[in-house]
């Protein structure tokens, strides 16, 4: 388990920092907000984690109006109104994330697979804690056949070398824009043949400094002014 209470004030740090680079509407400014309110929602902060996941949602509506990550941002900011009772708002926020995600289930990357069942479990507690038994019963069911489903190996083959470590390591399993980050260096085994700035925290890497990328520590604007 991780401690995500540790990160929470580096992860508004990266959102701040990333907003002033890129500027406040860019995909890059998105993903922080997402770490970060997917952040809140791990600790039960659902009341500071809404108004994150509306903004995000927001940027991503209009930079990304048909990618998955746009209906993970709608399960999540769903998953924040359950967590305050307010149901029928919840509702179609919940139910289109996960059927946006499941329609774009080849998008996903692996290691952020389980991001799906997170989505249906999302489901089930809101018609749990909702009180209705039958919707509750055909999405636990929904949900079960998923697991199992992932139980009999239909995800990727576990990776090996430099990449296994990537499910492990990353806070929010959706990797840095490919101008911040080279995805193909993973694969030659760069990142990890050399210490990382920041501490991971059972699994959950904390940048050590707000320029860092949170994947890696590498710093920010690597791509454009050599290796930080």
């Amino acid at each position: 388990m991780g401690q995500p209470e540790n990160a929470e004030a580096l992860w508004r740090e990266l959102a701040e920092s990333w907003s002033e680079e890129a500027g406040l509407n860019s995909s890059e400014c998105a993903q922080q907000l997402a770490s970060l309110g997917l952040n809140l929602l791990q600790q039960g902060k659902q009341a500071k984690a809404e108004p994150t996941l509306r903004e995000c949602l927001t940027i991503r509506e209009k930079k990304l109006p048909d990618d998955w990550l746009l209906f993970d941002t709608k399960s999540m900011l769903g998953g924040a109104l359950v967590g305050q009772k307010k149901f029928q708002e919840a509702e179609p926020l919940v139910v289109e994330g996960y059927s946006g995600m499941k329609a774009r289930a080849a998008q996903i990357p692996p290691a952020a697979q389980p991001r799906l069942a997170d989505a249906i479990r999302r489901l089930v507690d809101l018609y749990t804690a909702w009180g209705k038994p039958d919707k509750t019963a055909k999405w636990r069911k929904e949900s079960e056949s998923l697991q199992s489903s992932n139980d009999e190996g239909n995800n990727p083959p576990e990776t090996e070398g430099p990449m296994k470590c990537l499910p492990r390591i990353l806070p929010d399993p959706v990797l840095c824009p490919p101008s911040r980050h080279e995805v193909a260096d993973f694969a030659r085994g760069e990142h990890f043949g050399r210490p990382r700035a920041g501490v991971a925290f059972g699994g959950e890497f904390v940048p050590a400094r707000r320029d860092q990328c949170p994947f890696c520590g590498r710093r920010r604007g690597w791509g454009r002014r050599g290796r930080g």
